[in-house]
């Protein structure tokens, strides 16, 4: 299972990582084979530098790519380039605890599908509501959007994680 895991951790980094890059910039031939070497990297060794590394460097280009090369700021791209961060992020901290030739037990996959889930189900419904809402955004500009986004997806995760692990009331 720890392998399973170890290819989440780099299926999600491959994503987050494609959907970040500009346009002009993805068609090169030196840009795949960069990101599934980036991503194979991260999964061999995740307790290593290189997830969070790989994560900062999907964020910079994808704000260097707004900012900068005026790729367009799509909100369905942010929400799946934010759902690919986390993913992989979480899928990093489990495989971290596991040796590559280990299994993940049972009792913790559980869990951590379930709180990823939930992440992800609770971070699109409030995504639905600001796309559905427009006066939410009103004329925002990108600047200010992106971290304000990044601030509401830490939120949300830190809310899922208080709730899955208060006690449980005794009886």
């Amino acid at each position: 299972m720890s392998l399973g895991v170890r290819l989440v951790l780099a299926a999600s980094g491959w994503l987050a990582l494609n959907l970040s890059f500009p346009p002009q910039f993805a068609d090169g031939p030196l840009w795949p084979p960069l990101a599934v070497a980036l991503a194979i990297f991260a999964a061999v060794w995740p307790r290593s530098p290189a997830v969070s590394g790989m994560i900062a460097a999907t964020v910079t280009i994808w704000i260097v790519g707004g900012l900068v090369y005026d790729a367009p700021v799509d909100p369905l791209g942010a929400l799946l380039v934010g759902c690919a961060l986390y993913v992989q992020h979480t899928s990093a901290a489990l495989a971290a605890q596991v040796p590559l030739a280990g299994d993940v037990p049972a009792r913790l996959i559980g869990p951590w599908a379930l709180r990823t889930g939930l992440v992800l189900v609770v971070t699109t419904l409030v995504y639905l509501v600001v796309v559905l809402v427009p006066p939410l955004l009103g004329d925002v500009p990108t600047l200010v959007m992106l971290p304000l986004g990044a601030l509401g997806a830490v939120t949300v995760a830190a809310v899922v994680r208080h709730v899955l692990q208060r006690p449980s009331p005794a009886e």
